[in-house]
C-alpha cells in the first residue's frame, strides 16, 4: 500500500471512530479543530509504530485529504479576541464572550 493509501485509509478509520455527519451538507465533522491537529494524531501513530505507516508531510497528508476525502471536515470554531487591559487573548466565545467591558472582535 502506497502512503496516499495509507493515508486515505487512516482518514477513514478516523470516520468511523470520531465523525459526527452534518445534517445540512453531504460532510462528516471531526471533532479536532485543526488539520495539523489531525496530521499530528497520525504521525503519533507514525512514531508509535503498531502499525505499517509511513511518515507524511503535512502538506502531503492535506493534499490526500482534499483530494481523496472531501466530505471529511473539521469543526469550524467561533473564536474571539478579546482586548482588556491592552491584552489579547483567544478564546472560545462561549467562555467569554458575555464578559462585561471586554472588547470582543469575532471570527470564524
Amino acid at each position: 500500500m502506497n502512503k496516499g493509501d495509507q493515508v486515505e485509509t487512516w482518514l477513514h478509520g478516523l470516520i468511523d471512530t470520531y465523525a459526527e455527519p452534518n445534517p445540512d451538507k453531504a460532510e462528516v465533522h471531526l471533532p479536532m479543530g485543526m488539520k495539523s491537529d489531525v496530521h499530528n494524531m497520525y504521525m503519533e501513530e507514525v512514531r508509535i509504530g503498531e502499525s505499517e505507516l509511513q511518515p507524511v508531510s503535512d502538506k502531503y497528508f492535506n493534499t490526500v485529504w482534499r483530494e481523496r476525502v472531501p466530505q471529511l471536515k473539521v469543526r469550524v470554531f467561533h473564536r474571539c479576541v478579546h482586548i482588556a487591559a491592552g491584552l489579547l487573548s483567544f478564546q472560545p466565545c462561549s467562555v467569554t464572550c458575555s464578559f462585561v467591558g471586554v472588547q470582543t472582535m469575532k471570527w470564524v
